[in-house]
């Protein structure tokens, strides 16, 4: 349980939607397992100061990303159209065609580093679906099969990276502020950091209250997420919404 906002530290958090015995997603079993529940009861909270909305919980990535999790980039085709949105993003905002490092932070199955090819002489995935499977990738891309917490990049690297890729990733992170710090410690002076989330505005606007689930521990505003980039010390450049 947590008690004050992420981004902010404010302590006054206000209750918005009670979801009791909200049921996991993204997970197909023919059996539920013993070890793990069919629902977790979850609350959404909202703060007044900065806008930010995020669970009172987050599953542990045992539970959301064990083997039962199903979802995958590229057998998506919003997915895939969201990869070529987040590329079409970078090529605006970039001033440069080649990068020395590029790490994608929740990979997934690699389809924004094989569609950034060779663009970046060395591509990095990070994501706890790969635990233990490493070696089952190819060479032209490395895998840390762990969460972005747990990832000891300083001892991994030979060179800052200059591109990380953050797609669909920061919602699912405890603690975002503690993440973009680690990540800004080892990045290059001049790295870009491409962060797509979902919008809480359009989710508030459009009462899509089904969007709200145990795996997305925030949900940021623009205003909240401009917020944890400031306090990270990376400059806005600007946005987009897809």
């Amino acid at each position: 349980m947590r008690n004050h906002c992420a981004v902010c530290g404010a302590i006054d958090l206000e209750s918005i939607v009670e979801l009791p015995g909200l049921p996991l997603t993204g997970r197909f079993v023919d059996k539920q397992p013993e070890n793990i529940p069919a629902g977790i009861d979850q609350e959404l909270f909202w703060c007044s100061i900065c806008g930010h909305g995020q669970l009172d919980t987050r599953n542990t990535p045992e539970i959301s990303y064990d083997n039962a999790y199903a979802f995958r980039t590229s057998n998506s085709a919003k997915g895939r159209d969201g990869t070529s949105f987040f590329l079409e993003v970078l090529r605006e905002f970039s001033l440069s065609d080649q990068f020395s490092c590029a790490i994608d932070v929740g990979c997934n199955d690699f389809l924004f580093l094989q569609e950034l090819g060779d663009r970046a002489v060395r591509r990095i995935g990070i994501d706890p679906i790969w635990a233990g499977r490493e070696e089952e990738v190819g060479a032209d891309i490395e895998v840390i099969g762990t969460t972005i917490e747990e990832a000891d990049l300083a001892s991994r690297l030979d060179k800052p990276p200059d591109l990380i890729a953050l797609r669909h990733t920061i919602e699912h992170i405890l603690d975002p502020m503690a993440m973009l710090n680690s990540l800004v410690e080892v990045a290059a002076d001049d790295a870009i950091f491409l962060i797509e989330t979902p919008g809480f505005d359009a989710l508030v606007r459009r009462n899509r209250f089904d969007q709200v689930f145990h795996d997305h521990a925030h949900y940021f505003t623009l205003s909240s997420l401009r917020r944890l980039a400031d306090e990270a010390g990376l400059k806005y450049v600007g946005h987009r919404v897809n």
